[in-house]
């Protein structure tokens, strides 16, 4: 790792298992904090808890500048808020990152005025899907976060490394408390040669704290990697912001087939056996997907991934190179089973196409994951029922229901909620319903769990998949266990 595990907050990790610290032993010192949306909350929706990459990359950049840096991650529950507080206390470093989506904003703003009573010299940045969108709302009256970073933290990062507040005002993307509202329209800056990146810092990651819990083709203890091959997503769902998404921008941008595979090599060698591709759209580019599956097979990996994107582009020669190049699960928005649905959704895509890709992707051997979305804006009873049937007729191995949530930074909420003042802990799509359907919300808190229920008590479900997830609930009793438990609240609460 570079240093010994001397400090408050690399002894932290240490005793929960992680070896997330690293760089210089003399150089000033950066702490990356993702912080969680649900702090507080015993109870919630299942979620994967996926390795936090951006956090990762500013990691090796930080590094590679001469930095000490320690990688701290909330939602993997591993510790509290007061004891990442303390450690912080001990290890005063020079610059704290925070990273967080929407409801996360009021934890942010508290973790970073403790932060500031305790270590008044650290410099305290936010970045991510709610920095980048409402900034001001970050860095406004009160708040001890000295400068939100729009757009893509490795492109700020060895900029703003070793400098003040005074100093980083007035750069591209760097909105400084105190300076008022950002002031470049557009997209924020972003990365353009994604192979020039080094590989994020993969063992801060290498941990069971870290869980994905769609269904894989592996029967035996899950050792799970992350790995991002591609960023951008052109398309304009009117809903979609970074909160869903993993990456900025409607511009393409993509790493080389060979770079992909070095890093899966890395990551195969240090003990994963499963492996999710975070590409907010893996399938967009269908040449790419054949080179890299080709390059997959000749360089002999044996790691099984999952990855996630579109209903199109769909074809049978695409979806069977991605099963033998070790894909067993893939993910498509399917969202609603109602044409007028998906078309104010602005989604592009017809339930013939949607049928047909899951009806291919089957063909091809490959575990489908179907993501829903209820509450739609003017959602009917009658479309909710038309979603109900498309869901029995595409019978995926795994749905996913998400409420329709208008996240800043996306075109819902700039229409519906800009102007409403809800508290920012309402947007959460999985746990909270900002109703903008038909029908009245006690009718519409229903339709996800009726949605669960339907999936969870098909013959199909229970003959073809649960089988396996037994047998992977003795090798991964704590991931599977969580989404059983997690998983029945959901179904059956009230």
């Amino acid at each position: 790792m570079g240093i010994q595990a001397n400090g408050a907050l690399a002894r932290l990790l240490q005793g929960a298992g992680i070896q997330g610290w690293g760089g210089h032993a003399g150089g000033p010192h950066v702490v990356f904090l993702r912080v969680p949306s649900w702090l507080g909350q015993r109870d919630r929706h299942p979620e994967n808890c996926e390795a936090p990459l951006e956090l990762g990359y500013g990691a090796a950049l930080a590094g590679i500048a001469g930095w000490r840096w320690t990688l701290l991650d909330l939602e993997t529950g591993a510790f509290g808020v007061e004891e990442t507080l303390d450690a912080l206390e001990r290890d005063r470093p020079d610059l704290l990152v925070l990273g967080g989506i929407t409801p996360a904003v009021p934890s942010m703003v508290r973790l970073a005025q403790g932060v500031r009573q305790r270590s008044p010299g650290t410099l305290i940045l936010a970045h991510g899907q709610h920095a980048d969108a409402l900034p001001e709302s970050l860095i406004g009256p009160g708040s001890t976060i000295d400068a939100c970073l729009r757009g893509e933290l490795e492109f700020h990062l060895p900029q703003v490394l070793g400098r003040d507040r005074a100093e980083i005002a007035g750069m591209p993307g760097v909105v400084v408390r105190g300076d008022g509202p950002p002031r470049e329209p557009g997209d924020p800056p972003q990365v353009s040669d994604l192979d020039a990146l080094p590989w994020p810092r993969h063992e801060a990651f290498l941990n069971r704290r870290y869980r994905y819990l769609h269904p894989m083709r592996l029967v035996g203890r899950h050792r799970w990697g992350f790995l991002q091959g591609s960023r951008g997503c052109p398309f304009p769902c009117i809903y979609c912001s970074r909160a869903l998404r993993t990456s900025y921008g409607p511009h393409m941008r993509y790493r080389s087939p060979e770079g992909i595979v070095e890093e899966m090599r890395w990551l195969e060698r240090h003990g994963v056996n499963v492996m999710v591709f975070t590409d907010d759209v893996f399938n967009l580019d269908r040449d790419r997907v054949l080179r890299l599956c080709d390059a997959i097979l000749r360089a002999g990996l044996r790691i099984r991934w999952t990855a996630e994107g579109r209903v199109r582009p769909a074809d049978l020669e695409m979806f069977r190179m991605m099963r033998r190049a070790g894909c067993t699960t893939f993910s498509m928005g399917v969202e609603s089973g109602s044409p007028r649905i998906l078309e104010s959704l602005r989604k592009q895509v017809t339930l013939e196409e949607i049928e047909a890709a899951f009806r291919l992707a089957r063909e091809a051997g490959l575990w489908r994951v179907a993501f829903f979305m209820v509450a739609c804006p003017g959602e009917t009873a009658e479309d909710f029922e038309a979603t109900r049937r498309l869901m029995r007729r595409l019978d995926p191995e795994m749905i996913q229901v998400a409420f329709f949530t208008g996240y800043p930074g996306s075109e819902a909420w700039r229409r519906h909620f800009a102007d409403q003042g809800l508290p920012w802990e309402a947007f959460q799509h999985y746990e909270r319903l900002t109703n903008l359907s038909a029908e009245p919300d006690a009718v519409v808190r229903t339709w996800q769990r009726r949605l669960y229920r339907d999936f969870a008590l098909r013959p199909s479900f229970l003959v073809r998949y649960l089988w396996q997830k037994n047998l992977n609930l003795l090798w991964n009793p704590d991931t599977e266990g969580f989404l059983v438990s997690q998983g029945i609240r959901v179904i059956f609460r009230r």
